[in-house]
Parts: structure tokens; C-alpha cells; sequence
């Protein structure tokens, strides 16, 4: 289907079935990762207090945590222009156990 029919039309004419699969496949990308941004600032909190080492620990950790949080943002904007052009994109490896699931 050409884009200004999508435009035109709502969602519900282009496709009758329902689509588990990105909602499914963005809870198991972006959940991991906020669990992932969680525990790095969690250790970087506790860490943080050592007295020796614990600015490069600090900066260590606050570095990687800002990479994961881009990651989420670039992956966040990557996946919504995916899904408006391509309503069937899938994940290479996430795909596979969201498909398990349902």
C-alpha cells in the first residue's frame, strides 16, 4: 500500500489482524534495558562511596549509563519510524520469543 493511502486511512483498514508481536517485541527491549539502566546506577550509587577508586567508578558507570540511555532513545525513534513504514517489522533475536510466547 502506498504511504497516502496509510496517511488517508486510518489503521484499521489496512489490515484486519491483530499485531501482538511490536508491543510484545518493544516490553521485552525497552524492559531489559530500563532493568539494565536501573542496575548500573544502583551499583553506581553504592560504589560511588568508596574512597579510593570511587570517582572512576562513578565516572565508569555514569558514562555506561548514559550510552544505555541513548541506545533507548536512538532504538526508541529507529523502531516508531519502522513500525509507521513497515507494520511487519520484526527483531532479529526478540521476535523469536515473543513468538514463543503467544
Amino acid at each position: 500500500m502506498m504511504n497516502r493511502d496509510r496517511i488517508t486511512r486510518g489503521r484499521s483498514y489496512t489490515e484486519s489482524q491483530t499485531r501482538l508481536g511490536l508491543p510484545l517485541q518493544s516490553a521485552f527491549v525497552f524492559g531489559s534495558l530500563s532493568v539494565l539502566l536501573a542496575i548500573v546506577g544502583f551499583l553506581k550509587f553504592l560504589l560511588g562511596g568508596i574512597i579510593v577508586v570511587g570517582g572512576l567508578i562513578t565516572f565508569g558507570l555514569g558514562l555506561l549509563g548514559l550510552i544505555i540511555f541513548w541506545v533507548m532513545i536512538i532504538l526508541a525513534v529507529f523502531l516508531t519510524i519502522m513500525a509507521w513504514f513497515r507494520p511487519d517489522y520484526r527483531l532479529p533475536f526478540i521476535s523469536n520469543l515473543t513468538d514463543r510466547m503467544i
